[in-house]
């Protein structure tokens, strides 16, 4: 998370004051953390102007597996052993379901197809580090242990740098693949939840839309090592239905008990849907923050929710 590695800030609020807190150093256990009140504040509160990061040197040597398994809950169990194995060489743990990845290699451009199309879910895993023999080594380790418990299907290494970002070019061809559907008739959703009940929100979603489009269907990915999950909803036999879509799924992600925005934050499109992830008094409480900092009303109105 970006909030994260945001050691301090300096802020203009909206009657001019400077508050300087560009501070340095890790630990600062000193009352209220205040950057915290601004940061994915989406500017309702101050203006930041300056901002301390906490930043690592990049790592020499990245290495990508790809991984076919039968089962969300295989994908869960790979995610522990995962954990295990790589500790901190561990970045990233991208899964797919079906639909994502096999319309991706069939319908973008230029895409490899390192693995067969008809797996029920994809698993990107990525370590990180300065020592490429033992990464490797330890990836080798970890694909013996999943295939000994009989965790994944089928799996491919990278052997180089160009093997390695074909095989991130599919997780991130979301963009792409979605330019190969009609734009009115397709919504992104960036949500998050417990990663046991990822795939229980997803056949939920998938039945649900059905109700209004029998033929739409959704694709799911994300970033399941940190529980966010991006769903896109096509239907595109019903693009005049958009906002009826757009409310069940939110609704939905509420009776998981998921976050409405893991990334994006809120702004306006996500506005009235704010009280499905926020209690009353916590919205109250933003909204007695707003008009103390700025009680014009002058720094993005209408952001978040309205006073």
């Amino acid at each position: 998370m970006a909030r994260d590695l945001i050691l301090g800030i300096e802020v203009v609020t909206a009657d001019g004051t400077v508050l300087h807190g560009l501070r340095k150093y890790l630990k600062n256990n000193t009352g209220i953390d205040l950057k915290q009140l601004f940061i994915g504040s989406e500017g309702i509160l101050g203006v930041i102007t300056r901002a301390a990061l906490r930043i690592f040197p990049a790592p020499t040597e990245r290495q990508v597996m790809l991984c076919a398994l039968h089962s969300f809950a295989q994908v869960s169990s790979f995610l522990d052993i995962a954990r295990q194995h790589l500790d901190g060489e561990l970045t990233a743990f991208e899964a797919m379901w079906n639909d994502y990845y096999r319309l991706t290699v069939e319908r973008v451009n230029g895409m490899i197809r390192p693995l067969p199309t008809h797996y029920p879910f994809y698993v990107l895993l990525e370590a990180s580090g300065n020592d490429a023999e033992r990464i490797h080594a330890d990836l080798e380790e970890l694909l013996e242990t999943a295939l000994g418990e009989d965790m994944i299907l089928d799996a491919t290494l990278s052997t180089s740098k160009a093997s390695a970002a074909a095989m991130w070019r599919i997780r991130d061809s979301t963009l792409e693949l979605g330019r190969t559907f009609p734009y009115v008739s397709r919504i992104g959703f960036d949500v998050s939840l417990p990663i046991d009940r990822m795939d229980e929100y997803e056949k939920a979603v998938g039945l649900r839309i059905k109700a209004i489009d029998s033929r739409a269907f959704a694709i799911v990915f994300g970033h399941a090592g940190d529980g966010n999950l991006h769903l896109e909803v096509h239907h595109e036999h019903t693009p005049e239905r958009r906002e009826e879509f757009e409310k069940l799924v939110y609704h939905i992600t509420g009776d998981f008990g998921g976050s409405i925005s893991a990334e994006h934050g809120i702004g306006i499109l996500k506005r009235p849907y704010l009280k499905i992830s926020r209690t009353p008094d916590e919205i109250d409480m933003m909204r007695a923050l707003k008009r103390t900092l700025d009680p014009k009303n002058i720094l993005n109105p209408g952001r978040i929710f309205k006073l």
